[in-house]
């Protein structure tokens, strides 16, 4: 059986040094405005989507549609540097959380660190988006206490491990998420790392 992968919706994350600046540019532009165009109009009005997306695209906003959870798995991108380029980073990256929360979504971060957050807009959009999440799993109670802006309510927060080494946990950190077996899919990220 094969693992169909599908692409990410608002392109490269990462576009590597053979991408000029301005390219760069243009392509945060372009999915910056295709987001909010796509936040802006109701969700009921899918024949825009096909003039915003591509068919690839599409077929991955359908999977996200369909899902009962939204996880983004485990990780450190939810910080930046301070600079410009490393806080529109940061917003680049958020782009699919804001597209999962339209098609309202429950999302859970998943064993992932968070911060440092620099800059007064940056820091408020991290913590709108924590405040959007389904629950939030950390793997280690040092971010919170050292990144004490990042407003994290005690009743979405669980700390975890890192998802390399996963443990067993107490019975009270576990998440009932009523998962219908029968219909049980799995997503994940594959990335070369050459």
């Amino acid at each position: 059986q094969s693992i169909q992968v599908l692409p990410s919706i608002f392109g490269e994350l990462n576009i590597v040094q053979y991408k000029s600046i301005p390219a760069k540019i243009v392509r945060f532009a372009f999915d910056l405005v295709r987001l909010l165009i796509f936040c802006s109009i109701p969700i009921k009005i899918k024949r825009l989507r096909k003039f915003l997306f591509s068919k690839a695209e599409l077929d991955a906003i359908r999977r996200i549609e369909i899902s009962d959870y939204v996880i983004s798995k485990g990780g450190s991108f939810l910080c930046n540097e301070n600079n410009v380029r490393s806080k529109l980073g940061l917003f680049r990256f958020l782009f699919i959380f804001f597209l999962c929360f339209k098609l309202r979504k429950r999302v859970i971060i998943f064993c992932q660190s968070l911060g440092p957050v620099y800059g007064k807009i940056s820091r408020k959009i991290i913590n709108h988006l924590l405040s959007k999440c389904y629950k939030i799993i950390l793997r280690e109670k040092l971010c919170i206490e050292q990144y004490n802006y990042l407003l994290i309510e005690k009743t979405k927060l669980i700390i975890s491990n890192d998802i390399a080494f996963f443990l067993n946990t107490e019975k009270t950190h576990l998440i009932d998420l009523n998962i219908d077996e029968s219909k049980f899919n799995v997503g994940m990220t594959i990335k070369s790392v050459d």
